[in-house]
């Protein structure tokens, strides 16, 4: 008897999944390749509370959605200031498109350079928007890293298959991020980055039956 149940157990939850793959969507698939460089510039103050943080991030990626391709080149700043006495926090972050020639990356990522003006970033809280200007360099420092796998997941409600291939570089950084009123907002930091050249494939499908118990609650 108990051999009976199990074998039906199985039997049902075979029909389930292949019930599902029956009522699948389309696949989604989605992949890019491209270079990029970003750091983390860190700068502490005289009194020790307040603690100004710039993340800078400039890329170059051909992506593809489906059919669709584009390419893009990308900078993007990120500015927080935190005061460990009050326990306030502020940022600003904003991005847009580079021109051609504000992005340079070495292919074997020896070196890179990032020279935009007029980055707009704003306060999401108050509103208050400013103008930067980014000049930084990267040079390599040790490495580089290859990370490469693949990563795959499958449930009757959903499958997710992931393929990477990486190479980081770590490297010292160097420049200015200048406001409009020509403060240097890296003025006594210290920066870090890295370098990479990337490309991912990701694929995934979702299934329209039977529903997730999660969802049904």
């Amino acid at each position: 008897m108990m051999r009976k149940t199990l074998m039906f157990l199985f039997v049902g939850f075979v029909c389930v999944l292949l019930t599902s793959s029956a009522f699948a969507d389309p696949p989604a698939k989605f992949s890019f390749k491209g270079l990029s460089a970003d750091t983390q510039c860190y700068v502490s103050k005289e009194d020790w509370c307040v603690f100004e943080e710039a993340y800078v991030t400039g890329f170059d990626q051909t992506m593809r959605d489906g059919k669709d391709k584009s390419t893009r080149q990308v900078v993007s700043v990120f500015i927080a200031v935190s005061n460990y006495c009050t326990w306030a926090f502020s940022y600003k972050y904003g991005d847009r498109d580079l021109t051609p020639g504000e992005l340079t990356i070495d292919k074997n990522l020896h070196s890179g350079s990032l020279n935009a003006s007029g980055v707009k970033v704003c306060d999401p809280w108050t509103g208050v928007c400013d103008s930067v200007d980014v000049d930084m360099s990267w040079d390599a420092l040790g490495g580089p890293h290859e990370f490469k796998g693949q990563f795959s997941s499958k449930t009757p409600w959903y499958e997710n298959r992931q393929k990477f291939d990486s190479t980081w570089q770590p490297s010292l950084v160097a420049g200015t991020l200048t406001d409009a009123v020509e403060n240097d907002l890296l003025a006594g930091s210290v920066c870090y980055g890295s370098m990479s050249d990337s490309k991912s494939n990701y694929r995934s499908r979702n299934y329209l039956f039977p529903e997730s118990p999660l969802l049904s609650k």
